[in-house]
């Protein structure tokens, strides 16, 4: 499920002092948070991590949790507020904003360092289809470039080969997909993977063996871009549980 995008009705800043609407919408942005989670789910929880993976994650039902992002502590990917939707994600670190994500759209995202669209990108993630199945490729800063291959079904259950292939149900939408991650010559360097209702009971796990360069913010983003494409999905495919 993709994090909750969360519209304040009434919510107004223009009357207030110049350079403190930034900070109050912080404030509001944080609390709403906190109160869906408290009156909606349980307390956002950790997931164990493989020893092998240096980026993980995983959602919630208003937040995307990232377990392990380099060499950094947990982080939360939240919402943003008001009645914008340019408003980027803020990714939160102990108490501090580490990177803003943007999403344009279901194949464009964007990562900048702080949530003002003046601060420097910090790269952007791309989704492209080939017959359906959804391939991610990554610019940095400095112009260099990866991308993922497919992401193939290493499960053996039934459901599609690749993600973002047309599924025929939900249940046929669940499983373990991984891609490899290439350099700009094609050569793998790491591998990306998604778990979508695996069996420990979280609704989806994103992990992998990243770059140093994909493996905090921008690995964050190609989460977000993934999730958005498992949503479609499963939108699109017949729910079994309607009428149960």
């Amino acid at each position: 499920m993709r994090p909750f995008r969360i519209l304040q009705p009434g919510t107004r800043t223009h009357h207030l002092q110049p350079g403190r609407s930034f900070n109050i919408r912080r404030a509001l942005n944080r609390l709403w948070v906190l109160i869906l989670i408290a009156g909606c789910a349980a307390p956002l929880r950790a997931i164990t991590v493989e020893p092998d993976v240096d980026f993980a994650a995983h959602t919630e039902r208003h937040a995307l949790v990232v377990d392990r992002m380099g060499d950094g502590d947990p982080a939360v990917l939240l919402p943003h507020t008001g009645w914008f939707t340019e408003n980027p994600f803020l990714l939160e670190q102990d108490g501090k904003t580490v990177a803003a994500v943007w999403v344009k759209d279901n194949a464009h995202v964007t990562v900048r360092q702080e949530p003002d669209r003046s601060s420097p990108v910090t790269g952007r993630v791309e989704a492209t289809r080939q017959d359906g199945a959804i391939r991610l490729s990554f610019t940095l800063a400095d112009g260099s470039t990866y991308g993922t291959g497919r992401f193939h079904r290493v499960d053996f259950s039934s459901g599609p080969a690749f993600l973002g292939v047309p599924a025929n149900t939900v249940l046929d939408v669940r499983g373990m997909y991984r891609a490899e991650v290439r350099d700009v010559h094609g050569q793998p360097i790491g591998w990306l993977r998604v778990r979508v209702d695996p069996p420990e009971g979280t609704f989806r796990v994103y992990d992998g063996d990243l770059p140093p360069a994909l493996d905090g913010p921008l690995g964050v983003a190609a989460a977000e871009l993934v999730n958005v494409d498992v949503d479609d999905m499963a939108a699109h495919a017949t729910d079994v549980y309607i009428g149960n």
